[in-house]
């Protein structure tokens, strides 16, 4: 019997690999078939991938058999801002994980808007606006009213968990996609933004810890603020050209003034009983602080430099520590598997209440089927039912395993 070839054009071949951001050897290694082979597919031989090569191909690279099959290679919007690049350089390289990901928040994005127009309601649009040139102070204001936080609700908080699903939450309020990353490695991405005057995204690193995605959102946020996508590390230290350092600066300072405000910290007990001054603080001090904020004893500090109430010398000595501290506790965590469970209590907890309430609501006014739903949520048929009752009773939170 004669073998079927799949008739692709080669150039779709090779855009499918490079866009999956994996090498010859490495598609090659996770379809099954010889390197050498998989570069005559994509060269200019003849011969051409069986049926069974192709969706071994396409599973590999995360695309649906039939986009090899379109007459050119579509335009993927992975395009954003690399806030982690270096002098002289376009970008880094993106993991393909990290590429996935970028290109699931631009499909989820476009599911969501699609999913409006078949409930006949029009999104909201996100107006909020600050300016590079603003006082960061002022734009976390800005920041702190677009998201109605009130001091006496976030203090009561008193848990990083607490806080940060009630940060997720009025963010997703105000208009904002906010999905999780798995998979991706906290030193290749902390969040990105997708910034869009209707149904904006934000994308922060499940690996990281709660209180640092509470910083990730409110960073991620302030780019939203500014209405300039980004990939983002948030590493002041970093090389990187002096106009992009400033811009990460800028929202470093804006996500920490709107987590601890000024005129709140300068008036906590523990900070107005020393009064201005190069100050240093124990490890208790801060940490009293950071729990009222929910916040990481770091933004605490860093709050304190800012604010005069602290010295560059002994910020940097006791980030140093953090950070050592961190890198020992991230040593000794038994690591998570990064496999998908589809457990529909990460379907709520990664997609967001915003899209899964959508996905939910469409397939409960039967404009949608309830395989389409389970596949957009990437959770068995079966589940749906247990997501639909997570949203009625507000769940969905970040969970603890």
């Amino acid at each position: 019997m004669a073998v079927v070839r799949a008739k692709v054009k080669s150039e779709l071949l090779e855009w499918g690999r490079t866009s999956a951001g994996l090498s010859v050897e490495e598609a090659a290694a996770k379809a099954g078939v010889d390197p050498d082979r998989l570069s005559s597919w994509e060269g200019d031989g003849e011969e051409r991938p069986t049926m069974n090569q192709l969706r071994a191909l396409a599973k590999a690279y995360k695309r649906p058999i039939s986009v090899f099959y379109l007459s050119k290679a579509p335009v993927d919007k992975e395009i954003m801002h690399d806030f982690r690049r270096l002098p002289g350089e376009v970008a880094l390289i993106y993991s393909p994980a990290l590429r996935l990901e970028i290109r699931a928040a631009y499909q989820r994005r476009e599911v969501a808007l699609s999913l409006l127009e078949e409930l006949e309601q029009q999104p909201p649009r996100f107006t909020a606006r600050v300016a590079i040139g603003d006082d960061p102070e002022t734009a976390a204001m800005v920041a702190r009213q677009t998201l109605g936080i009130r001091y006496g609700d976030q203090v009561r908080w008193r848990d990083e968990r607490k806080a940060y699903n009630a940060w997720r939450s009025a963010v997703e309020a105000a208009g904002v996609l906010v999905f999780q990353v798995v998979g991706v490695a906290t030193a290749e991405m902390r969040g990105f933004s997708i910034a869009e005057e209707v149904l904006p995204v934000i994308a922060v690193n499940q690996k990281d810890k709660l209180n640092g995605r509470t910083f990730s959102l409110l960073h991620e946020f302030t780019h939203l603020l500014l209405h300039q996508s980004g990939l983002c590390d948030f590493d002041e230290d970093a090389m990187r050209p002096p106009e992009e350092n400033r811009v990460e600066v800028f929202c470093n300072h804006v996500a920490g003034a709107a987590l601890v405000p000024r005129e709140h910290l300068l008036r906590e007990a523990i900070v107005a009983g020393r009064g201005e001054g190069r100050h240093q603080w124990s490890n208790d001090e801060l940490e009293s602080l950071a729990r009222q904020y929910g916040v990481s004893r770091e933004v605490v500090l860093r709050r304190l430099l800012i604010l005069n109430r602290t010295t560059p010398e002994y910020y940097g000595a006791k980030r140093a520590e953090f950070i050592a501290q961190y890198k020992r506790a991230e040593e000794e965590k038994k690591p998570l598997e990064d496999f998908k469970r589809n457990l529909p209590q990460e379907a709520v907890s990664n997609y967001g209440k915003t899209f899964a309430g959508l996905v939910v609501e469409t397939y409960q006014q039967d404009r949608i089927a309830l395989s389409e739903a389970a596949q957009y949520l990437n959770v068995r048929a079966k589940h749906l039912p247990t997501v639909e009752e997570k949203l009625r009773r507000g769940g969905g939170d970040e969970i603890q395993y």
